[in-house]
């Protein structure tokens, strides 16, 4: 089952990002590196995001999971001038922003 409306309020992603509240799994960020890019870009990605580019929402794949939201961007600041896909869930009992993937949209792993 997918969502057709955002889980997580995007300016509140951001704000959490922005405050530090933020963490990546080694497969997220494994595409940038791959490529030459920084993790780092990845939050800057997420930053950059707008709420027209959302696409969907996850169903967690265990019960005890999280939804997790999907957008891909265009995104061209830094040098870097990809369409991206981003994958993030928002967790814990202090909100984090976990992001999940992020890849060039329809880059294969």
């Amino acid at each position: 089952m997918k969502g057709k409306e955002p889980r997580y309020d995007l300016a509140e992603v951001k704000r959490l990002v922005r405050e530090g509240r933020y963490s990546a799994s080694k497969k997220s960020t494994s595409w940038l590196r791959n490529h030459g890019f920084s993790p780092i870009l990845a939050r800057r990605i997420i930053l950059s995001l707008q709420e027209k580019e959302f696409v969907k929402s996850l169903k967690p794949r265990r019960d005890d999971g999280s939804w997790a939201d999907v957008y891909c961007c265009d995104y061209n600041e830094d040098g870097v001038s990809v369409c991206f896909y981003v994958k993030f869930i928002v967790e814990g009992d202090v909100a984090t922003v976990m992001l999940m993937s992020c890849k060039e949209w329809g880059y294969a792993w």
